[in-house]
């Protein structure tokens, strides 16, 4: 019984523990990384590129998706980009497709949902 009463005690204590030490997303400033950018996109007959660079105040993590509308058909492509404070990251993207006719691509920050930088073409 001893025994009980002291594991819950412990484990109680490291809960505690936890709480206390481990810090939130708002108090350690993740909440506030913003990013700004810009992208372009192009299109040939057989594929669409998408060039551009973002910068970030904080480690942010970038999602470019790209869709292209080729031969009647629409695709998409996403990929994650790592970003470190205030260090410019290079997008550069190419999705190969014959008879590509319209192409648009985003970066978003994942973290907060928010458009960095978007862009069409056709």
């Amino acid at each position: 019984m001893t025994r009980s009463i002291a594991r819950t005690a412990m484990f109680a204590c490291v809960f505690a523990l936890t709480a206390v030490v481990t810090p939130s997303a708002h108090a350690s400033g993740l909440a506030s990384v913003s990013c700004s950018g810009s992208t372009k996109t192009t299109v040939t007959t057989s594929g669409a590129t998408t060039t551009g660079t973002v910068t970030c105040n904080g480690v942010a993590t970038l999602k470019l998706t790209t869709t292209v509308d080729a031969a009647g058909l629409t695709t998409t492509v996403t990929s994650l980009i790592p970003a470190l404070p205030n260090q410019s990251v290079a997008i550069g993207s190419t999705v190969s497709a014959a008879g590509v006719t319209a192409a648009c691509s985003s970066v978003v920050q994942v973290g907060t949902g928010a458009t960095v930088a978007a862009s069409c073409s056709t």
